[in-house]
């Protein structure tokens, strides 16, 4: 249930997160989530979700950006109060550390752990729905 995301070091400077979308779009790559964190040196990290990695990754790294792929699970969030509470709750109680989080699109919560497979198993175990790569496909069930 590990999802694959990928991580673009990006300088600080305007338009460069429009480039990499620029980009993504010209290759019919679409975005499921993400997420861009400042740093205090001029750069930023963007994480991405996208429905094909393996060409991201290929039209990026051939852009000359630096990539990492690393790997996220992704739980669907009932749009009501409380449940992003409870699966913070269910996460704390079996000692997991959350690394970062975004929404995505259709209220899909992405969550780096200490230990993915481990938070999937907790939150699968009480009945959250932890979505597979296949499921953030648009158009595909």
């Amino acid at each position: 249930m590990l999802i694959p995301q990928l991580s673009i070091f990006v300088q600080d400077k305007v338009g460069r997160v429009a480039d990499i979308c620029g980009l993504l779009a010209k290759e019919q790559i679409n975005l499921a989530g993400f997420n861009i964190a400042d740093t205090t040196e001029g750069f930023g990290i963007l994480h991405l979700v996208v429905d094909q990695p393996e060409a991201a990754l290929r039209v990026l790294h051939d852009h000359h950006f630096v990539v990492k792929s690393t790997e996220v699970i992704c739980v669907k969030l009932a749009n009501r109060p409380g449940r992003l509470a409870r699966v913070l709750e269910l996460l704390s109680q079996d000692r997991l550390s959350v690394e970062y989080m975004y929404l995505g699109s259709d209220n899909n919560m992405f969550i780096g752990t200490d230990r993915n497979e481990r938070a999937a198993s907790v939150l699968g175990d009480a009945d959250f729905r932890m979505l597979r790569a296949h499921d953030l496909v648009p158009g595909e069930e």
